[in-house]
């Protein structure tokens, strides 16, 4: 037989859709949407019907049953690329684990992939730094904070060393601790430039020390017969001087005094020097006086008697 269904055959009347099965019509329907006595349309593939997928288990339960599970295809070996925006499976490895690829490099120079905590390592763990062979729970005992402290007392018994690389042995290591602190005895250091160190004064006749900055001796001439500026001025700098001589010649006597800045305050006393006398001032490593920052050095003739000599300083 046919299918569908013509009802009230001898007026002509309306065909429903059946399906013919064996002689047997099975009706045919749609399905409407919509709750009770409301119409939201046919079901289409405009206006899908609505599913809703709901597992049997909640998250953190044990797993039962046979929940829907989101899976994909396992394979061992990379899966061939694909053309873009085309369908893709997931990939897994052959023990179900999901791979993922990281395509990120890291840019050029130094990175810090992690940090390592080595004051909290538990137990004694012997580990190779480098080329430094220690024990690790006396490292972390020699830690304070995010520093290593080192005590520059004593080391006992013979370790062999070489400055970039350091071989020891971790029973002698900690037989070298004393409140936490590495004890180690400075045999010999390498020159270093005093101006890395903490040397704050030093004999030399290259340069002298000023704290840690190193300063030049520099000499002037004295060559004058009225009050005059002997070392000029220079920006933010106080010239001290180190040592001096000079004599007078003429008819007289003659008084002399040093003063910061032409005409300035004067920074000696009155010195009265008869003539053809040599008046001396050895060197003076501290200075014997020094002008205000930025002044120049004068010297005051209270007679015009010419004088003459040599004056030794530093600018600070």
């Amino acid at each position: 037989m046919a299918d569908n269904t013509v009802i009230n055959v001898g007026t002509g009347g309306d065909t429903i859709a059946t399906d013919d099965i064996g002689g047997i019509k099975y009706p045919r329907g749609k399905i409407t949407l919509g709750a009770d006595g409301v119409d939201d349309g046919d079901v289409s593939s405009a206006n899908p019907l609505p599913i809703n997928v709901d597992g049997n288990v909640a998250n953190d339960d044990p797993d039962t049953g046979n929940p829907i599970k989101i899976g994909g295809k396992a394979s061992a070996a990379t899966p061939p690329a694909v053309a873009n925006l085309d369908r893709v499976d997931a990939y897994f490895d052959v023990n179900g684990r999901l791979v993922v690829a990281i395509d990120l490099e890291l840019p050029a120079g130094t990175n810090n992939i992690g940090d390592v905590d080595i004051v909290s390592l538990p137990g004694t763990v012997e580990g190779d730094i480098g080329s430094t062979a220690t024990n690790m729970a006396v490292v972390a005992a020699a830690v304070s904070g995010a520093q290593m402290q080192t005590d520059v007392i004593t080391l006992p018994g013979s370790v062999e060393a070489d400055v970039g690389s350091i071989e020891t042995d971790a029973a002698l290591l900690a037989t070298t601790v004393s409140a936490g602190k590495i004890q180690v005895d400075v045999v010999s250091v390498t020159g270093i430039d005093a101006t890395d160190d903490s040397i704050t004064a030093k004999l030399a006749t290259d340069v002298l020390q000023n704290d840690l900055v190193a300063v030049t001796p520099k000499f002037a001439v004295i060559d004058i017969a009225a009050t005059a500026t002997i070392v000029a001025a220079v920006g933010g700098k106080k010239i001290r001087v180190l040592g001096f001589f000079y004599s007078h010649g003429g008819a007289g006597s003659e008084t002399v005094n040093f003063n910061s800045g032409a005409g300035g305050s004067a920074i000696t006393g009155p010195m009265e020097v008869g003539v053809d006398t040599p008046v001396v001032l050895g060197f003076n490593p501290v200075g014997w006086f020094e002008t205000a920052a930025g002044n120049a050095l004068e010297m005051e003739l209270l007679t015009t008697n010419q004088t003459s000599g040599a004056l030794l300083y530093v600018e600070i």
